[in-house]
């Protein structure tokens, strides 16, 4: 069938826009990623650095601890206790019985002085204990290192930890030596949560399982991970953790169990028909194309038509003519 007329004008007219709009669609959703990753597992291991505006406490209704890397003399203490920001939050679930937290003090931040000049943001200790009354316990300083032992039962059901801060989860048992009940990721999920077009709504794009053995990283730049937030949960009932969290970041890259030397991970990507199969906007855009080639194609028939109606007419004056003649 020909495209005749005005039919042509407006179907080249669609597609100028079309091409416009998906210009701009890879442009922006491509090359300016914003998807926000959510991270859903179950692990028997977790490291957090925390954050510099972490708002993170521990709950310690009954636990023993131990400050320093040999320390070998144990204290007890009901409270709670808050990590310092940098330092090294390491959660295990240690038994059924017991979860251990360590909590080990990170990299020093520079922080320029008046002059203008780098110095230390020196930092005594890894971090802050509160009383039951959940005020500050003064009398209780902390070293370098200090890690707690807590005894399920002293919760009625689970202990729940929110953080805030950069997350490594999993651990490649190729890296070290593989001992018995090494603590690595056992399964989970990572979801891809976009936002549409005008960046006004969200959508799940892709889920992504975890297996047995893999690492996650959710990283702002190559190498470089971002800060994240959620929490981990310990139940009575469960020897692993359960761990929810998110992170709006450049990019996610999943490590599977093998060699580390030349291993680079594969990174965790939407499809383009997930794109347009769940942004508003270029559904909207393919229900208009749909209703301009629909309206082309009934312009199309009714000059058809009218070809076929005026064809019949002409042939029957003309034969009419003929038979008036004869």
């Amino acid at each position: 069938m020909r495209i005749r007329g005005r039919n042509r004008i407006i179907i080249s007219l669609f597609f100028k826009f079309l091409v416009i709009v998906v210009i701009i669609f890879f442009y922006i959703k491509l090359f300016i990623p914003q998807n926000t990753y959510n991270v859903n597992a179950r692990t028997e291991t977790i490291r957090i650095e925390v954050a510099n505006d972490s708002y993170q406490k521990i709950p310690l209704p009954s636990a023993t601890y131990t400050d320093g890397f040999f320390s070998e003399e144990i204290n007890e203490h009901t409270g709670s206790f808050k990590p310092h920001p940098r330092t090294i939050m390491t959660i295990s679930r240690y038994s059924k019985e017991k979860l251990r937290i360590s909590v080990e003090k990170g990299k020093t931040e520079k922080n320029e002085n008046e002059a203008g000049m780098k110095e230390d943001n020196i930092q005594l200790g890894t971090g802050i204990f509160f009383n039951e009354k959940d005020e500050i316990d003064s009398k209780i300083t902390t070293g370098n290192f200090i890690d707690f032992l807590i005894p399920m039962d002293s919760f009625s059901k689970r202990i729940i930890i929110p953080f805030r801060g950069k997350v490594e989860l999993g651990i490649n048992p190729f890296a070290s030596v593989p001992q018995a009940g090494s603590n690595i990721l056992t399964g989970g999920e990572v979801q891809i949560i976009s936002n549409d077009f005008f960046r006004k709504s969200y959508y799940v794009g892709e889920t992504y399982s975890l297996n047995p053995g893999d690492q996650i990283r959710l990283e702002k730049e190559p190498d470089s991970l971002a800060d994240s937030y959620g929490i981990v949960m310990a139940d009575k009932d469960s020897s692993t953790l359960t761990v929810n969290y998110k992170s709006l970041a450049a990019q996610a890259r999943i490590f599977t169990p093998g060699p580390v030397d030349n291993q680079q991970g594969y990174k965790l990507k939407e499809s383009i028909f997930s794109r347009f199969s769940n942004d508003n906007f270029f559904i909207g855009v393919a229900w208009f194309a749909g209703i301009i080639i629909l309206f082309a194609e009934l312009l199309e028939l009714k000059n058809e038509a009218d070809i076929f109606i005026t064809n019949n007419i002409l042939k029957r004056r003309s034969k009419k003519k003929k038979k008036s003649k004869s």
